[in-house]
């Protein structure tokens, strides 16, 4: 007596990416993006164009609710947007005086640590290009930017988990970066740039 199963095979990727045909991965950090006609896009594409289409939060029904702007273009409004993002990247670039990477300071919090131990400064803000790493020498800049306007020059010490995908210190999602130092304090506007 034989019995006739159904054999149920699940994928763990979207399907092929539009853009270049490599399988597009949302678990696992693969940043995979569903797009509004339905079409994959593999994460190495979408982070080529994270920095025009950042992902954001807003609070509604007492819960936070992740917004993708890049989520609402087609295949064909994502191809397009990629041929123009070079331009735009270096046309950002040149904004900032050639810096390898923006942040966008929206809150600060200082957090003390100890009676001889210097406080643990978080910065919270979005990336908005270029990639930070712990370790890395940056400066605090006014608003604008300009070199002549440096406030301070810290050490990432940390960087938080990111909540709403991409990778840690990634440009186009929310991150906080920590560094210790005395006397530093931030506004909302002001730059942290490499």
């Amino acid at each position: 007596m034989s019995s006739d199963t159904k054999r149920i095979e699940t994928r763990l990727d979207m399907g092929p990416c539009c853009v270049c045909g490599r399988p597009a991965f949302a678990i696992y950090g693969g940043g995979a993006v569903r797009l509004s006609d339905g079409s994959p896009v593999c994460g190495d594409c979408v982070r080529r164009l994270r920095f025009m289409y950042p992902v954001s939060q807003r609070a509604e029904k007492k819960q936070l609710k992740r917004i993708d702007s890049l989520a609402n273009l087609d295949s064909e409004g994502f191809k397009a947007a990629l041929e123009a993002s070079a331009e735009k990247l270096e046309d950002l670039r040149e904004s900032f005086g050639g810096r390898l990477c923006v942040m966008r300071v929206d809150s600060f919090a200082a957090e003390k640590q100890g009676l001889f131990m210097a406080p643990r400064n978080a910065f919270t803000g979005c990336v908005l290009y270029g990639k930070l790493n712990i370790g890395d020498r940056v400066w605090l800049c006014a608003a604008g930017g300009a070199p002549s306007g440096a406030i301070a020059e810290l050490t990432i010490c940390d960087i938080s988990a990111p909540l709403l995908g991409g990778s840690m210190g990634e440009a186009g999602y929310p991150v906080t970066i920590y560094a210790e130092g005395r006397g530093i304090s931030a506004q909302p506007g002001d730059l942290i740039v490499k």
